[in-house]
């Protein structure tokens, strides 16, 4: 049987390992968006086509005219080789690979031009390659830039969507996770009331007696009545053990019926039952419940086609919130409050501390009077 805080610490983990699924994947959602930014490097290819540009202005606006601005024309155009080869291209789409191959090749057969030690083409000529060279590598640079900007997007919808699939999977998950736990406590609570109820006559059991006594003692004043029938062995003898179940039952009823708030009725075993009072002057209303159950079981039990009359006895004992006595010492002074109500003749309560001290011998001869035969229960006789 799984306890309240047992059940709670099961969602509660289950709730925490789902929360860190979560994250992982969310991380490597994550992860992967700034694995398509580092891919998709807009600002080295903007860098890129501004060398290319840069070389251009250089031919248009200072020309080639000296060795030294050839050595010029060398550094920037191997620079601007350079960029081209650091470019990753591998996330590229197949088009726009092809594009860069081609940017590449046409700035590689510049090489003979630039590297040429008579350099006798003219400037003119190398301005016009060089600017068929800058608008393919700007095209290139918007193509590059729109298909970075998709893959991106791609990504982050992706990483929404996760995270969208994630948010409605816990909170699924924590409803399920409510429900099984309301449902397993609601199946724990049943359970208990099961073990705790007497199968017989559907009062509370010797278990639940004991569970509320430890729960009572010492926190508030409580009393202990201890009932017991009087000839009940005889009534199984002559009717039968259906004839004596049914007078357990009707014996129940009559125990609750008399019941006042804060007073249980419990089933001990056989034809032992007993009560307990909680509160304000227990002792007293102890007392009083015993009084009250006498008059409603001095009526006639009919089982099947028989009468009976039946007659218990009883014994009270009490029990202040700040006595140090324990629950078998309360229950010993009931018993023995009980035993000597059978040896006053049944169908009587005796109260514990108002009687002269029980000896062996009154013990006894209760045991031996137990199934003796007894008074009609219109004689007897409380006494307190």
């Amino acid at each position: 049987m799984l306890r309240r805080e047992t059940s709670l610490t099961l969602g509660a983990v289950a709730i925490v390992g789902l929360g860190v699924l979560m994250g992982a994947i969310t991380l490597n959602d994550r992860a992967r968006v700034h694995s398509v930014h580092a891919r998709y490097d807009t600002v080295a290819t903007n860098l890129l086509a501004r060398d290319i540009y840069s070389l251009l202005l250089a031919v248009r606006y200072g020309g080639i005219s000296t060795a030294r601005d050839q050595t010029v024309m060398l550094r920037q155009y191997e620079r601007t080789l350079e960029g081209l080869g650091d470019l990753d291209v591998s996330a590229l789409s197949p088009d726009l690979v092809r594009f860069h191959r081609h940017i590449e090749q046409d700035v590689r057969r510049l090489e003979p031009t630039l590297t040429d030690p008579e350099w006798t083409s003219s400037s003119t000529e190398i301005f016009e390659r060089l600017n068929h060279i800058a608008a393919d590598m700007l095209q290139f640079a918007s193509m590059f830039g729109d298909e970075a900007n998709d893959a991106i997007a791609e990504t982050e919808a992706r990483l929404e969507n996760s995270l969208i699939a994630m948010g409605v999977l816990i909170c699924f998950f924590v409803a399920f996770c409510l429900l099984l736990t309301r449902r397993i406590l609601v199946q724990n609570r049943k359970l208990e009331d099961a073990v705790r109820t007497d199968f017989l006559t559907g009062i509370r059991n010797r278990y639940a007696l004991q569970h509320d006594l430890e729960m009572t003692v010492g926190k508030q004043d409580c009393a202990a009545v201890l009932l017991d029938l009087d000839g009940f062995k005889s009534v199984n003898d002559r009717l039968g053990h259906n004839a004596g179940d049914t007078l357990l039952r009707v014996v129940a009823d009559r125990m609750q019926l008399c019941c006042a708030p804060g007073e249980t009725a419990y089933r001990i075993g056989g034809d032992e039952f007993a009560v307990i009072i909680e509160g304000k002057e227990a002792r007293l209303r102890g007392m009083r419940y015993c009084e009250r159950f006498l008059s409603a079981i001095a009526n006639p039990v009919r089982v099947g086609r028989t009468k009976l009359r039946v007659t218990a006895s009883l014994g009270v004992s009490e029990l202040a919130a700040d006595s140090r006595d324990s629950v078998d010492q309360l229950m010993g002074r009931a018993d023995k409050a009980l035993y000597r109500a059978k040896g006053c003749g049944k169908a009587c309560y005796r109260v514990d501390g108002e009687d002269e001290r029980l000896t062996q011998r009154d013990v006894m001869e209760a045991i031996d009077a137990i199934d003796a035969p007894h008074p009609h229960p219109q004689t007897a006789k409380a006494v307190a």
